[in-house]
């Protein structure tokens, strides 16, 4: 019988579950090819090889990978990208592409935290703003998308450890 009671194994469960101390973990060998064997209840488990002195902090990522790193869904990704790079075009000081933006907003958040949090006071305020306008309009926004205009944004701060 398979791993499910309500349904019997095929004779590829079978093969599996017998060659099970043979397979190794693909994610494992990629991500940790330093990795170690050991054997528990009977069965190989392969842990990864950690050290302490190897510990490297990554200060100067690029704070749209880490972004980028913390979103599974394609769909997602592309309106938080949409939210952070309208938030970011939006502030006046920032200068060049949308990358070096994103890199001068996280410094600048990072040493500045109380200046960050009013300026997504203020910007929170435009949002509502353009609730108010006539839907005629090209700038109207509809409330109900604000919160989502902050998502985003709060992923963003999020992955790049800028508290909020």
């Amino acid at each position: 019988m398979g791993s499910n009671p309500t349904r019997p194994a095929d004779s590829k469960t079978r093969v599996l579950e017998k060659n099970s101390q043979k397979l190794e973990n693909p994610f494992t060998r990629k991500y940790y090819p330093d990795s170690r064997k050991d054997v528990m209840d009977g069965k190989i488990a392969v842990r990864p090889a950690l050290s302490i002195t190897n510990i490297q902090v990554e200060t100067e990522q690029d704070p749209l990978k880490s972004f980028y790193n913390g979103i599974k869904s394609k769909e997602t990704k592309e309106a938080y990208t949409k939210t952070v790079r309208e938030f970011l075009f939006s502030i006046v000081e920032l200068q060049g592409t949308f990358e070096k933006k994103a890199i001068q907003f996280v410094e600048y958040a990072r040493k500045n935290q109380s200046e960050t949090k009013q300026l997504l006071k203020n910007y929170a305020t435009y949002l509502k703003q353009r609730t108010e306008k006539p839907r005629t309009i090209p700038e109207y926004l509809n409330p109900n998308t604000v919160p989502n205009k902050f998502k985003g944004i709060k992923k963003f701060l999020k992955m790049n450890e800028i508290p909020m």
